[in-house]
């Protein structure tokens, strides 16, 4: 965005995001208690595509709204 970072704060949001991912899929992998490859589809790539782009591309609460949106859609 014609903003020039220094690099140690692009690899500190790498490794925080890193970190808050890691953590994410071991509470998934504890919780399936058997994680396999075939959970993730190219569907449920989908779906969380669309939840932050229907939330708004801009706010980090407005992809929590989208969420919350989509997340009822399929069982109806």
């Amino acid at each position: 965005m014609g903003v020039n970072l220094i690099p140690a704060y692009k690899l500190l949001a790498f490794v925080i995001s890193s970190f808050y991912a890691g953590v994410a899929g071991g509470l998934m992998a504890h919780h399936s208690r058997h994680p396999v490859p075939d959970a993730f589809t190219l569907l449920v790539a989908i779906d969380y595509l669309a939840m932050i782009i229907i939330g708004g591309l801009g706010s980090i609460l407005g992809s929590i709204f989208g969420a919350v949106f989509m997340d009822p859609l399929p069982e109806s």
